[in-house]
């Protein structure tokens, strides 16, 4: 599967472990120029995908083309809410996980690294995976 990062600076430092789970587990990283720069610099390597308003090839182009299993999306700025908005609209058109929190983020790729090894999946609150994620 392939994952679109775009990650608004204040999140970046949490992203790291979050793409290095995702590639262990086998997923192809994908991301908007910043966060594959950042990325790189901590030995994660990705392709680099146009923002929206900077024209095709986009990430919406490649939900399009059923290119893309997963988005994880922190805009911050004017614009990239503007394209947020966008990519989100089209996530739900093409049926593709948005995720928008580097929370949600981190708890995706736990429990993608959990299935991953075979693991069993517990349910529980999203404040009891915070509270053992603090130990």
């Amino acid at each position: 599967g392939k994952v679109f990062l775009s990650i608004r600076n204040a999140d970046k430092t949490e992203l790291v472990d979050v793409a290095k789970k995702l590639q262990a587990a086998g997923l192809e990283l994908m991301g908007t120029q910043g966060t594959v720069n950042y990325l790189a610099q901590h030995g994660v390597f990705m392709d680099v995908v146009k923002k929206v308003h900077d024209g095709s090839p986009n990430v919406i182009d490649m939900m399009r083309r059923d290119e893309v299993d997963l988005i994880i999306n922190t805009p911050t700025s004017k614009q990239s809410r503007r394209d947020g908005s966008r990519i989100r609209r089209a996530a739900v058109d093409f049926k593709v996980p948005y995720i928008t929190t580097m929370q949600a983020a981190i708890a995706a790729a736990a429990a993608i690294e959990t299935m991953k090894k075979g693991e069993e999946l517990t349910i529980k609150s999203i404040n009891e995976y915070h509270k053992e994620m603090e130990k």
